[in-house]
């Protein structure tokens, strides 16, 4: 029965990767199809390039590059499943050795108050792609500084960064199913909506709120073993 129970875990687990592999295909094919018609309009259209449709053209431009690459980072950060069954501080470590190489002007802190035996009890493709998406968000958007600070009893994992947040009317849309990417508070909706479905699917939950260094907190909650 072991046997049994366990490919028909794995049969589960591919299954689930594929339908979140198909969502973020078709949430980021919409995000980059409105800049790349303007685009496509631009060029096509007899008027002149005056400097002013020029700037436009490259802003559009830059938005599809800003997404592509933050696509292929998502992808990178998870790698191969091993089978293990939860994400431990050596994952956590290893997540930030990275972010800090991504962004050497930012300083990625780990809270002294954390636990060393943090466990989550998660898949560990599935809490390193929960890490790298907060960790991602945090680095593109704070001026200099985040904290990571990890709890257990419930296990939570809160980031804190001091970048210009989300307004207070906004925090509780961030990660919504049925929001389109680009409807979400600008710089905040690529991975929310996956981050959101990978807690929910562990029985979990995300909570945004202003952050004691004044940007974004993001707070993850998840139930014990």
């Amino acid at each position: 029965k072991a046997p049994i129970a366990q490919l028909n875990t794995l049969l589960d687990e591919h299954e689930l990767r594929q339908q979140r592999s198909r969502e973020s295909l078709a949430n980021f094919s919409h995000a980059i199809r409105t800049p790349l018609t303007a685009v496509m309009q631009a060029l096509r259209s007899k008027r002149a390039l005056d400097e002013t449709r020029r700037t436009r053209i490259l802003e559009r431009l830059d938005d599809i590059d800003e997404k592509l690459e933050s696509e292929l980072r998502h992808s990178r950060i998870a790698g191969q499943s091993t089978g293990q069954q939860h994400t431990g501080m050596a994952e956590v470590t290893s997540m930030l050795e990275m972010f800090r190489t991504l962004y050497p002007d930012r300083v990625f802190v780990l809270d002294d108050t954390s636990v060393v035996d943090f466990r989550m009890p998660l898949e560990r493709q599935d809490g390193m792609e929960m890490l790298g998406i907060v960790l991602d968000n945090a680095g593109k958007w704070a001026r200099q500084r985040i904290e990571l600070t990890l709890l257990a009893a419930p296990c939570r994992l809160k980031l804190d960064d001091d970048g210009p947040g989300v307004p207070d009317a906004m925090l509780e849309r961030l990660g919504q199913r049925g929001v389109r990417l680009d409807e979400q508070y600008h710089g905040h909706g690529l991975g929310l909506s996956i981050l959101a479905q990978l807690a929910e699917r562990y029985g979990g939950r995300v909570t945004y709120d202003r952050s004691r260094l004044g940007g974004l907190r993001v707070e993850i909650t998840l139930p014990p073993f």
